[in-house]
Order: structure tokens, then C-alpha cells, then sequence
């Protein structure tokens, strides 16, 4: 009730102020200054600064000794976590091997006795790119599928193997050949300067006809040699030599385009004509190619262990190197530190697994995703089964150091030996064995299968 008659007496009190202010005449005014436009306010543009391109791979697994040289004479030891920068060279040693990661796009395995630079490597948005030059020695590749520009090749003295996404191996031998062998995908293998006429149609400018024509020679020697599942290609080093000549005038020709065009159009269509008739003579040249074959049992097995080179599906930035030389310039940016396994095992003589992978070595180190389990085990003649999960719990270096026991000796048992019966008939043969099959299941599915203490599988296992 209160509250109604104060809300009544506001109302009459505004009522009455209205009536009065109406019936008050208005004193005459002046006119009315017109009202100052505002000035225009420009809104500032954003400027979104393209991501800086990745041009570091990664060192993911390392079993024993690999070392890394980028612009120095001296070679230092490479371990995991370590970037591979463009333009620096890797070497692995005997009874060793090292895994590098390219963004998430491209991992190689470097076999014993390999060397190898990176002569290009960009990842960017759009546009993922990588040339690995192989000196000597076997690189394995898993490279997922490319899109667009993308591009990855492999490169020898003589050959380049190129890819649209697969698991391929290449090798230089220490004779000359190039041996090429496929696991999945398909592989297109061509003289070695036939990459660098493709990489010089990249920075052709305002010259639709020269890019045109380039592409057209590329692709003739593209398709001369294609590879798919289970097949490989050698190329001999005399045969090759003598093409990659011929397809180095083409390339020479193209550079001499690109780096000084001829301001005369008429000049600079001699020139292209003389690109062409180069690339023609080049490609009628082409020798009858060695027959395809089905990969070698040796190549087999190389291309076996693709299935053992892991791919991180995030992978950690590279750590800072140790004897890398500080850029006083260089804005530093915290990053993550990688969680990193490293793995040693007593005797030297001992077979080591991890996640039921053989390892090759008695010491590896990899770089792997915070709370992963990771099961060592490691068997050696004479001394008890080793087996334990190791949980990577922080970022950071966790160290295993495994020292096998040693089985007890036991003493020989000495039988009396008895004086030997004459047998009264003729002796009978003792029946064959017989022989069984046996089928093992566990559970869990993932739990180790160890026969007369050597692993054989997990989950299940059939033998005689």
C-alpha cells in the first residue's frame, strides 16, 4: 500500500512540471551552429605474418653412433632430440642406425655405414618440400601422401627417386649402381638433373611457355621408370653417366634462361627453342631401361624394417645443440623440452627388444610422447630374461642402465657307464619322435610369447 501511494505522487508531480514547462513561452535563439563532422578514423589491418617455415628434421631414435657436420670441417656426435638442419650432412657408423622425422610428413631410417645431406627442406602450410642426397650407404623412407606442390626426392650421384607417398628404400653402392626398392606406393626414377630442371621452372617468371615446355620434359622423364608395390630398379653407373650429360645441357640451358633472360623477344625465343631440341635429344637418348624386378630377398628385408620406423604423430621441437654457436639477433622462444628414453644393456652380447621390436644394439636412445610405455626386454645366453616397462613421465632424459644376472653355473652330473651288453639279436631302432602342433593364445593379447627363453610374437603363436 505504501509503496503504490509514493508511486502515485511521483506521476502527479512529473504531470504538473510538464503542464508548466509547456505554457512558458520559448525566448527567441539564435540559429544553430551546424555540428562539426567527425573525422575519419582508419581502422588499422591486420597483418597476418606467414608461419616461418620448418627447416629443421629431428633425430627420433638412435642406436649407437651417428655424428652431424653443417659448414665445418669437424663432425660432431649427433644424439636424440638434435635437429638436422638444411644443408648439413649426417653420417652413421657400423652396427649402427638413426631415425629423422620431417615435420609429420617424412621420416628416414639411416642404415649402418650411411651418409647423407639435406640439400632442401621446407614445411610450411600448403607446401611441404624435401631433397635428401644420399652419399653412401641405404636410407629407408616413409613418406605419407603428397598433395599439390609438395615434393620429396632422393638423390644419388647419378639418379633421383621421386615420390607422391610411400615406403621406399634407395642404396648407392660402393661400385656406382643406385638400387631403388619399393614397399607400397609408387616411385618414378630419373637421371639426377632432371630435379634440378624442375626445381629451376620454380622461379621462371612472366614466362608461361618456358615453364610449359620445362614441365613437359620433366614429365617425359618422369614416366620412363615407374616402380609400385614390391618392385625394384638398378640403375648402372655407366649408362647413367652418359644420360645424366645429356639432361645436364638441358638444365644448363633452362639456368642460362632463368638467371639472364634475353631482353630481345627474338633472342629469348632462340633460346627456348634451344631448350627444346636439347630435351628432345635427351630423351630420344634414353637407353632401353634394365628390366623392373621383383625386389631381392636383401632388399626385402631392408624394406622390413620401414615397419619399425616410427612416426610422431606431434613431434617435440628440436633441443638446442649443444656446440651450436648462439645467435645474438635471435628472439629466444621457450620451448618444450622432448621426453627422451635412453637404453643400455649388460653384456654386450645380449639381444635387446623394445616394444617387441628388435633393437640391433645393446644401446639406443629415442625421443617419445609424455606417459608412454615403452617394454625393454633383452635376452643373452647364460644369463636370466629381462623384461620391464619403462613409463615416460615428464619431459626430459630418463635413463635406463640394465645389468642381466647371470645364471647360476651348475656342475656337471657324472653317470656311471656300465659295461656294455652283448645284445643276443639284432638291435632295434628307436621310433622317430613324434611331432606336434601348438597353438598359443594369450591374455592380454599384447603379453610376450617366449619359447625356450627366445621371443617369438605377441598375443599368439603356432608351431611344431
Amino acid at each position: 500500500m505504501v509503496r503504490r501511494i509514493i508511486g502515485t505522487g511521483v506521476a502527479l508531480g512529473v504531470m504538473l512540471l510538464l503542464a508548466f514547462t509547456a505554457c512558458t513561452p520559448e525566448p527567441p535563439s539564435e540559429a544553430a551552429a551546424p555540428a562539426p563532422v567527425p573525422a575519419a578514423v582508419e581502422t588499422p589491418v591486420a597483418v597476418v605474418a606467414e608461419p616461418a617455415a620448418l627447416t629443421d628434421g629431428l633425430v627420433t631414435f638412435l642406436v649407437g653412433d651417428a655424428f652431424h657436420q653443417n659448414g665445418t670441417p669437424e663432425w660432431y656426435p649427433l644424439d636424440i632430440g638434435d635437429p638436422v638442419p638444411v644443408d648439413s650432412t649426417v653420417r652413421v657408423d657400423d652396427n649402427s642406425y638413426v631415425d629423422i622425422q620431417f615435420g609429420t610428413f617424412a621420416a628416414i631410417r639411416l642404415e649402418p655405414r650411411t651418409t647423407v645431406s639435406i640439400s632442401q627442406l621446407s614445411i610450411k602450410p600448403g607446401e611441404r618440400r624435401a631433397t635428401i642426397e644420399l652419399v653412401a650407404g641405404t636410407v629407408l623412407n616413409n613418406v605419407e601422401q603428397l598433395t599439390g606442390t609438395d615434393r620429396y626426392r632422393v638423390r644419388t650421384a647419378s639418379t633421383v627417386a621421386g615420390v607422391r607417398g610411400t615406403a621406399f628404400g634407395v642404396t648407392a653402392t660402393e661400385d656406382g649402381r643406385t638400387v631403388v626398392g619399393v614397399k607400397t606406393g609408387r616411385v618414378s626414377v630419373a637421371p639426377r638433373a632432371v630435379s634440378e630442371i624442375e626445381d629451376l621452372a620454380d622461379d621462371v617468371v612472366d614466362d608461361d611457355e618456358l615453364v610449359g615446355l620445362v614441365e613437359s620434359i620433366v614429365r617425359s622423364f618422369d614416366e620412363g621408370v615407374i616402380l609400385i608395390d614390391e618392385q625394384q630398379f638398378v640403375v648402372d653407373e655407366p649408362v647413367a653417366v652418359e644420360l645424366e650429360q645429356r639432361v645436364a645441357a638441358v638444365a644448363d640451358a633452362v639456368r642460362s634462361l632463368v638467371t639472364d633472360p634475353p631482353d630481345p623477344p627474338e633472342q629469348r625465343q632462340a633460346a627456348r627453342e634451344d631448350v627444346q631440341r636439347l630435351g628432345e635429344q635427351a630423351i630420344a637418348a634414353r637407353p632401353e631401361p634394365t628390366p623392373i624386378e621383383t625386389v631381392s630377398p636383401e632388399v626385402r628385408e631392408q624394406l622390413r624394417r620401414i615397419d619399425d620406423l616410427r612416426v610422431l604423430p606431434d613431434p617435440p621441437a628440436p633441443r638446442a645443440r649443444p656446440d651450436a654457436i648462439p645467435d645474438a639477433s635471435a628472439q629466444e622462444t621457450p620451448v618444450a623440452e622432448s621426453a627422451r628414453l635412453s637404453v643400455r644393456v649388460q653384456p654386450d652380447t645380449a639381444t635387446v627388444f623394445a616394444d617387441a621390436v628388435r633393437i640391433g644394439g645393446v644401446r639406443f636412445s629415442g625421443v617419445y610422447s609424455i606417459g608412454a610405455v615403452v617394454t625393454i626386454e633383452a635376452y643373452a645366453d647364460g644369463y636370466e630374461p629381462f623384461i620391464e616397462e619403462v613409463t615416460i613421465g615428464e619431459p626430459g632424459l630418463t635413463e635406463l642402465q640394465v645389468a642381466m644376472v647371470a645364471l647360476p653355473e651348475t656342475e656337471p652330473v657324472v653317470e656311471p657307464v656300465a659295461a656294455a651288453a652283448v645284445p643276443d639279436t639284432e638291435p632295434v631302432a628307436e621310433p622317430e619322435p613324434s611331432r606336434y602342433r601348438v597353438n598359443v593364445r594369450t591374455t592380454p593379447a599384447n603379453a610376450s610369447i617366449l619359447l625356450d627363453g627366445r621371443p617369438v610374437g605377441r598375443g599368439s603363436f603356432t608351431g611344431e
